[in-house]
């Protein structure tokens, strides 16, 4: 199996590095949490995530979507690396969340639009009063927001559905960043979630941000219906969903997501 993941983790920083690796941390596993270290600090300057430690991330974050029999079976018939594709870890998560994106068309179009997915999925199953102080905190024109309001609380529409054809240039981008965020903090802890919230900060000057932090420290709701497994290859799929939205524009987006409806 060939590397997939190569030029989407070049647009990490050190920051997105040190933050999948500390995700992928886990003394419940196997993943080479030693080795990930030892090659992020050999990561000199300012420059490009060098590529042994670009195909070690990648590397673990396979293997945590992977089956340890099937793994350590391919790894040792010479396969490198040796866990399942990022699709196939994306379709894993799509059957367990009842997600569907299978018109999506290149993996980081997948990415994105499993990411829009679970904003929706999240977003809908908050209870009404709370959706509306979100939604009053994003910053909207009176008039778009009484139209989201109208459709998302009362008529029931899916959050991005709504969202989507009012998100232009630079602010669609950041708008989904930060909801995707948001839904990432409560899987990763307190001191893993603060350190978050700097990158957050730093990269996302937003000013309804805040709402979105106050929802996620209450807790989103599927959390409890997901297994160790998907407690780690969920934050970390997101966040390659961030990574592709990075610098980018909203419109290829909004396109093949609203082709998914």
């Amino acid at each position: 199996m060939s590397y997939e993941l190569t030029a989407i983790l070049n647009r990490c920083t050190k920051d997105d590095a040190k933050f999948l690796i500390e995700t992928i941390d886990s003394y419940l596993n196997s993943t080479d949490d030693k080795g990930l270290r030892e090659l992020y600090a050999s990561w000199e300057g300012d420059g490009p995530m060098p590529r042994v430690l670009n195909h070690k991330i990648e590397t673990e974050i396979r293997y945590l979507g992977s089956n340890d029999f099937a793994y350590m079976t391919r790894k040792l018939r010479g396969y490198e690396p040796a866990g399942v594709s990022v699709d196939e870890i994306i379709d894993d998560l799509c059957k367990l969340l009842k997600l569907e994106i299978s018109t999506a068309r290149t993996l980081e179009s997948r990415l994105e639009i499993f990411a829009g997915k679970v904003i929706d999925l999240q977003f809908s199953k908050l209870p009404d009063e709370r959706k509306r102080e979100i939604l009053k905190g994003m910053d909207f024109e009176k008039h778009h927001l009484q139209e989201i309001l109208d459709r998302v609380i009362g008529n029931k529409e899916m959050l991005l559905t709504v969202l989507l054809p009012l998100l232009k240039g630079a602010l669609g981008p950041d708008i989904i960043q930060a909801l995707i965020m948001s839904i990432i903090v409560p899987y990763i802890g307190k001191e893993a979630a603060e350190k978050l919230l700097l990158i957050i900060a730093s990269r996302l000057p937003v000013t309804w941000f805040n709402p979105l932090l106050w929802v996620a420290g209450t807790g989103w709701v599927i959390l409890d219906l997901l297994g160790p497994a998907s407690r780690k290859t969920i934050p970390l799929i997101l966040y390659l969903g961030v990574l592709c939205f990075r610098n980018g524009e909203t419109k290829d987006f909004r396109e093949d997501f609203l082709m998914t409806r």
